[in-house]
């Protein structure tokens, strides 16, 4: 099977058990659960997984109603407050102007009606697919989150087999450096698959230079030494087999081979998102498609904008398949923090997803020259579910059942 072929928004769509909200992996993605055998890496799809942490708020995006039909809080069953929302929020306020107060976003030429709170994203309806009217099964963060990451209902509150970027780095997991990065704390998770396809875990861009830029040169060992450690470490005899049982030794030499491509310090240069960067070099680039101040880029890189460049550089340097990021901080708005909190940080989430495809559009892909990169990228942007269409006692939104996700790609 091609792999470019295996994931493309189609597939992934008809492989949607929607009446367990379970993620059918090996069907979506085409991909045996075996150990995979070294891969082109131009031949592998590439995929991006933004985690919108706490709940999100779909009546302001993804799910919209007609504001006209619900203005008054209290009645019916939807109370979509954008007049609310609106009151402290000049985007949103924009927003119900130009839609005579519907608050229904639809871009000139789209099938696709937004909520008032969507942001730049909604120039790229041509290439997004809306997944509404998911059934979680649960208000429990935990399992709503595990759920959706690896498409199987949690053991309790324990995650039942592996993420799905596991899934999809393992086919390939030989191909990439880091085949599956996973920034600002999503979950990942390993059940029986390549060991060097589990996700390696970083708060955030400053942790790149701990993890890829040698701690002092003086200690990477000399042509000699390396290849003498490197036969050392492929010796399999009788006691590694036994000790193997549960992966253990796998693990071990993966991590080892992880760590003597970083302990060269080739890879750091593509993340050293410092002021200045040289002109017409990615970093560059990538600040300018982000909105990054070149002379004093810190701030930003501190913040979702930060996750969204390493994964704008990780995939236009061919150094990782997958990428998750988190590209919020919390949407568990149950108060009346909702009005600000939830609406700002949700669009700033989806802004970043939309200049990271901006990024990925203008990116020539290494192995396919005069091919954007965005031609193997599939985006997947998820909650662990909804919050209510009514507002609580306390103005803000309580877990809903129901979910949406967004898809973006071929």
């Amino acid at each position: 099977m091609s792999l470019l072929k295996s994931v493309t928004r189609r597939r992934m769509l008809t492989s949607l058990g929607l009446g367990t909200g379970a993620f059918l992996m090996r069907d979506r993605f085409g991909i045996s659960e075996a150990a995979a055998e070294q891969t082109d890496p131009g031949k592998l799809p590439l995929m991006v997984f933004a985690y919108f942490y706490g709940g999100w708020d779909t009546l302001i995006t993804l799910d919209p109603r007609d504001h006209t039909q619900h203005a008054v809080v209290g009645e019916g069953n939807i109370d979509t407050a954008y007049d609310i929302i609106g009151d402290s929020d000049a985007q949103v306020a924009a927003e119900m102007a130009a839609t005579a107060n519907t608050g229904l976003v639809q871009p000139s030429g789209s099938n696709i009606q937004f909520g008032p709170a969507i942001g730049d994203i909604k120039k790229h309806y041509d290439k997004i697919c809306l997944v509404r009217g998911i059934g979680m099964g649960t208000l429990t963060h935990e399992v709503g989150r595990r759920y959706f990451i690896t498409g199987k209902v949690p053991r309790g509150l324990s995650a039942s087999g592996s993420a799905m970027p596991t899934v999809l780095a393992n086919e390939g997991a030989d191909a990439h450096a880091i085949p599956n990065l996973v920034v600002g704390g999503v979950e990942t998770y390993n059940e029986n698959l390549d060991a060097k396809a589990s996700g390696l875990n970083i708060n955030g861009y400053a942790d790149m230079a701990k993890v890829l830029k040698p701690l002092d040169d003086s200690t990477i060992p000399n042509g000699a030494l390396d290849k003498a450690i490197a036969e050392y470490h492929a010796k399999n005899h009788c006691i590694h087999q036994q000790l193997n049982s549960d992966g253990m030794v796998d693990t071990y030499r993966a991590g080892w081979e992880k760590a003597r491509v970083f302990m060269q310090g080739t890879l750091w240069e593509h993340f050293n998102f410092r002021a200045n960067p040289p002109s017409g070099g990615s970093i560059e680039k990538a600040y300018q498609a982000f909105g990054v101040n070149p002379q004093n880029p810190y701030a930003a890189l501190r913040g979702p904008i930060g996750q969204g460049l390493i994964a704008a550089q990780a995939l236009a340097q061919g150094v990782c398949q997958v990428v998750s990021i988190q590209p919020t901080l919390s949407l568990d708005t149950h108060f009346d923090n909702w009005k600000i909190d939830q609406v700002r940080r949700q669009r700033g989430g989806l802004d970043v997803l939309s200049h990271l495809i901006d990024f990925l559009m203008a990116t020539e892909d290494m192995y396919h020259p005069g091919q954007a990169l965005w031609e193997r990228v599939t985006l997947v942007a998820f909650s662990e579910f909804a919050r209510t269409p009514k507002l609580n006692v306390r103005e803000g939104r309580d877990h809903h059942l129901s979910n949406a996700c967004l898809l973006a790609g071929q």
